[in-house]
């Protein structure tokens, strides 16, 4: 094995998911080279993965190296110790053969039944080699129930498991039969196909191949996803088949992603060139380093450059991904795993996230990596997933606010009215800002009812120098009210707002009063709430135009009517304590 045929730093931004398409290539080519890479990489990423290290394009190379190498003595050491353990052990089990005769089968039962309770109390398990042939005649093909090396001479093809391979010999014959080659959810297989092109097949995936290749043209058909590495024959071209169209191959290697429940088609061109055309569209020619997409029920595709390796990271036993939302995310998973993940909230799918991980690692990894990234939490239940919301603490919370017209010269410490309370901003991020939230403020306020994805209402603090259009307003809210109506007159909206009695004696006809960081006037005025109108234009750019009956808002009222009161209210005046006592008088001579 040649582990120097290819340099450390591409194996480790392999790894990571951030080759270029010129080092892909070089990677690519390199793990086609010799079937022995391929494994070689992988004990490699298992290495990197086993101490839950993070390893980033930073770290010394050398030190990868000299790991590895431990790794493999360490694990020739081992093979030895259990070479010569085997061999006392055959000496030892003769003789219970010999002594015990049947009770061994008795005791291998029960170590059997003891592994699958283990494997069904444990851990939600990654994906493994697996996959189906159905054969013309109805006959279906088990490759897990296969020994290690079986050939079918009939039916012209031979599968090799120790390699993970099913390998079709070249037939020279006027006619061919078909076979569907079916890849479960929670597995995946690599097929050789009669003229030596190589196909990586995902899971739940289906490949329907002829066992050899009549006429002038390779044609197969997909559904699902499938790597393929296709051998040049200018005369004879090759065609991957799907529901929303046909993908001309050229000699090449490229991604071909097509589950019926995406409702999209994506190809990814690795190297060389392929054209893709349907009823719609004639042939569309793409270039290494691009992604053509075509959604269903839309008539033109798009293509656009992409992260090739985060495409095709899956065929390398990894998890990549950079801003792709949870929903698809999750997609992937459930095809992997065979779980079921659902969304407390649907607001939750739409969350991004960046990184590369281990196909083969527990779940649990992913999960808690998901959790770490974005605060959020997952409750497992058998092999139900479901994405909770997102996580407070006992006594505060932190909100992470995405925001495009408040963001110039904001710096840490800076003041932000949300949704009409201050809140001090704790960190700024490139297209937003964070926020600690107390205790009082979510005791005080609604903030503890937003949910992750839900707009609020932005504004800074106003500059000394500036123009004064409203009322005075601290941002320190008062409590909150409730919306009992709704409704339209002519080119206004009218909100009637429910509130308690110490807020509403701050509440007067044509005072001002603040909605959710609103300032609003009041129109009307009664015992137990109060109402406002808002014109198009303030419900337009504000949460108001989210706002519906039975929804709750933060209020502040008028601060120079609390001062008033505060004024005009008498002081009760204390009486004054005198340390003087009959008995100090009587001693004085009183």
């Amino acid at each position: 094995m040649e582990k120097n045929s290819i340099r450390w730093e591409i194996l480790l931004k392999g790894a990571r998911g951030t080759l270029s398409p010129e080092e892909e290539i070089i990677f690519q080519k390199w793990l086609a080279r010799d079937i022995r890479h391929k494994a070689y990489y992988e004990k490699m990423c298992r290495v990197w993965s086993s101490d839950n290290t993070t390893y980033d394009l930073h770290t010394d190379v050398s030190e990868m190296i000299v790991r590895f190498d431990d790794y493999v003595r360490n694990k020739r050491k081992v093979r030895r110790r259990k070479i010569l353990r085997n061999v006392y052990r055959s000496v030892a089990c003769l003789l219970i053969l010999l002594t015990v005769g049947g009770g061994i089968m008795l005791l291998k039962r029960d170590k059997r039944e003891m592994e699958t309770a283990n494997r069904i109390a444990g851990s939600i398990l990654p994906g493994q080699g697996k996959a189906i042939i159905l054969l013309p005649n109805g006959e279906k093909v088990d490759i897990a129930s296969l020994s290690d090396s079986l050939s079918y001479r009939t039916a012209g093809f031979t599968v090799e498991k120790d390699s993970g391979i099913i390998r079709y010999m070249k037939q020279q014959q006027a006619r061919t039969d078909y076979h569907t080659i079916v890849i479960p959810i929670g597995g995946e297989y690599q097929v050789k196909l009669s003229d030596g092109t190589m196909v990586w097949l995902n899971s739940d995936s289906r490949l329907k191949i002829p066992t050899a290749f009549v006429g002038n043209e390779r044609r197969v058909f997909l559904s699902g996803e499938a790597y393929f590495d296709v051998v040049k024959n200018d005369r004879k071209p090759f065609i991957v088949e799907t529901d929303l169209g046909n993908i001309k191959v050229y000699g090449t290697e490229f991604n071909v992603k097509r589950y019926s429940g995406d409702r999209q088609l994506k190809a990814t061109l690795v190297e060389g060139s392929i054209g893709f055309s349907n009823d719609q569209v004639a042939e569309l020619k793409l270039q290494p380093g691009y992604q053509l997409s075509l959604i269903e029920g839309i008539s033109e595709p798009t293509v656009e450059k992409v992260k090739v390796y985060n495409e095709i990271a899956w065929k390398d036993q990894r998890f990549c991904f950079e801003n792709r939302t949870l929903e698809s995310i999750v997609r992937d998973m459930e095809r992997w795993y065979n779980v079921k993940i659902v969304f407390e909230d649907p607001v939750l799918k739409q969350l991004q996230f960046s990184g590369s991980l281990s196909r083969y690692g527990e779940i649990e990894t992913l999960l808690h990596f998901f959790e770490e990234s974005a605060d959020i939490t997952f409750e497992v239940d058998n092999h139900t997933i479901t994405v909770k919301k997102i996580k407070k603490g006992a006594n505060s919370a932190v909100f992470t606010i995405r925001a495009e017209k408040i963001l110039d010269d904001l710096k840490t410490g800076d003041s932000v009215a949300v949704n009409g309370i201050c809140l001090t901003v704790t960190a700024c991020l490139e297209d937003g800002f964070t926020a600690d939230v107390m205790h009082e403020t979510l005791n005080r306020s609604a903030l503890i009812q937003l949910s992750l994805g839900q707009h609020v209402n932005l504004e800074r603090a106003m500059p000394a120098n500036g123009r004064f259009g409203g009322h005075i307003v601290a941002g320190h809210v008062d409590g909150t009210g409730k919306i009992t109506e709704i409704r339209r007159d002519d080119n206004a909206v009218w909100y009637t707002i429910q509130a308690s009695p110490q807020i509403m004696k701050y509440i007067v006809t044509k005072g001002s009063v603040t909605v959710d960081g609103i300032s609003l006037t009041v129109a009307k005025v009664s015992e137990t709430d109060f109402s406002i109108s808002a014109i198009p234009h303030t419900v337009k750019i504000t949460v108001l135009g989210e706002r519906k009956e039975g929804d709750i808002v933060n209020l502040e009222t008028d601060i120079i009517g609390k001062y008033v009161e505060k004024l005009i209210t008498p002081v009760k005046e204390q009486p004054i304590k005198s340390n003087i006592t009959r008995d100090f008088l009587n001693k004085y001579g009183f």
